[in-house]
């Protein structure tokens, strides 16, 4: 075994290649990681944006995400590589997956059956062993409650793999540097009944989340909130249920279908099926149906959307000029000139992209939607 001897053996160049995407907390950048003996992988890094580093809860939340998905090794969860800062900002490396998430493939209609259940037995295969994993400290289950499970948190690779991305508000067993308190909310339509009335949480939440996800699918469309009453919920679900039902489906497939999503759908969230039997149902249902592939599906349709997607983004980012270096122990960056770490363009209404403010919104619309449901 070779141990490097000098500071230039364990230096590492970062050359960023494109801009990825950008969300309220962070930035996702393309980049080619050089090390010693020219060894160069390209992955994606995460930087948590500028406005947001003196913000410790949020720097924590970051750092936890990182450290949890670095203890999950599952081919249906996005992998973690490494975590250092660039600029005094928190950044994340992440494998690579060229893809979109299904969110965007919502845009251009509804998923074939078989397609749609291979998403969602892979999403279900993904949440059951991030519940399970054995933590390498502790040797318990982490028994990761992801918390927002939704289409846009779903990347489809072009080569028709399923990643689980953003485990920024999820609750697991391990010892966190942030809160969760401010983001619990998750997103509104997911949200199982229990998380509305602010009842103890399980691996239930994401079940519910999925269901709403598989209507969706196969639908093309968004979901309509269900109601929260007792009394009119069944009704609620059960008509949103029967609302992506094709006749080409078949009397008794379709009866298996009805009955899987009505279990995940449970207002009750011990009704509900677990993650692992959710991937052995839509595993039996998606073998029963036949059709067009979730790889099929992608190789058609992820590739141009890819490309898209590049080109958009090419327009409104700038990447730095100069590469930036840094050790495996010495995470600060050690390049002189410029190394500053790559901007998107300003967005038009800044103040919209702060933590409180966005807290302030998130706040009305949990009140609004709440008030909605309760007199719905």
């Amino acid at each position: 075994m070779t141990i490097p001897n000098s500071e230039e053996e364990t230096r590492r160049r970062i050359s960023f290649v494109e801009a990825l995407g950008k969300g309220g907390f962070g930035s996702v950048y393309l980049a080619d990681v050089r090390s010693r003996q020219n060894f160069v992988q390209r992955i994606a890094i995460k930087i948590l944006n500028e406005e947001l580093t003196g913000n410790e809860d949020v720097v924590g939340r970051q750092r936890d995400e990182a450290r949890l998905l670095a203890q999950l090794n599952h081919d249906n969860i996005v992998k973690v590589f490494d975590l250092i800062e660039i600029d005094g900002r928190p950044a994340i490396f992440m494998e690579y997956v060229p893809g979109v998430d299904m969110g965007r493939l919502l845009g251009h209609g509804p998923l074939p059956p078989r397609a749609a259940l291979e998403v969602v037995l892979a999403a279900a295969s993904g949440l059951h062993a991030a519940w399970s994993t054995l933590s390498p400290t502790t040797g318990r289950p982490l028994q990761v409650i992801h918390r927002d499970i939704k289409p846009s948190n779903l990347l489809l690779s072009e080569h028709g793999t399923l990643k689980i991305l953003d485990f920024g508000i999820a609750r697991a067993d391990f010892d966190r540097e942030g809160q969760t308190r401010s983001v619990q909310f998750g997103t509104a339509r997911y949200m199982a009944p229990e998380q509305w009335l602010n009842e103890e949480l399980t691996p239930a939440v994401d079940i519910f989340a999925l269901g709403i996800t598989l209507i969706e699918l196969l639908k093309g469309e968004g979901a309509s909130r269900l109601p929260l009453r007792e009394d009119k919920y069944s009704t609620g679900r059960d008509a949103q249920i029967r609302e992506i039902r094709d006749p080409v489906w078949g009397a008794v497939w379709w009866k298996k279908l009805e009955g899987l999503l009505q279990g995940m759908l449970a207002r009750d969230p011990e009704s509900r099926p677990s993650a692992d039997l959710v991937h052995e149902q839509c595993l039996e249902l998606s073998d029963e149906i036949g059709g067009v592939s979730l790889r099929r599906f992608a190789r058609k349709r992820v590739p141009p959307l890819v490309k898209e997607r590049q080109r958009k983004m090419r327009d409104a980012s700038v990447l730095p000029s100069a590469d930036l270096l840094f050790t495996s122990d010495d995470p600060s960056i050690l390049t002189a000139g410029k190394t500053t770490v790559p901007a998107m363009r300003a967005p038009i209404f800044p103040w919209l992209h702060t933590e409180m403010v966005q807290h302030v919104l998130l706040a009305i619309a949990f009140v609004l939607s709440l008030w909605w449901f309760l007199t719905g």
